[in-house]
């Protein structure tokens, strides 16, 4: 491959994942919006498996605290 088809493939890739987290925190937001804590669940999965060797750990702890915390100021019934 020539060094414009690596960065090329290196491009296409990051486009795919920031395409990628944007549909799931869009999912992610409806099911807060919903209050559906089954599907928060399965989309936290989703999110764990898509991002397990893109991001360190604290950064995905950070990310689902926020979504926690989201859920409680907007639906304090929610609150674990």
């Amino acid at each position: 491959m020539t060094t414009d088809r690596i960065e090329l493939a290196k491009e296409t890739l990051k486009t795919h994942k920031e395409n990628m987290r944007k549909t799931l925190e869009h999912r992610l937001q409806a099911a807060i919006n919903q209050n559906d804590e089954n599907l928060l669940h399965l989309l936290e999965a989703e999110m764990r498996e898509h991002s397990q060797y893109s991001q360190p750990s604290a950064v995905k702890v950070d990310f689902f605290s926020f979504i926690r915390n989201t859920m409680t100021i907007n639906h304090p019934k929610m609150e674990r």
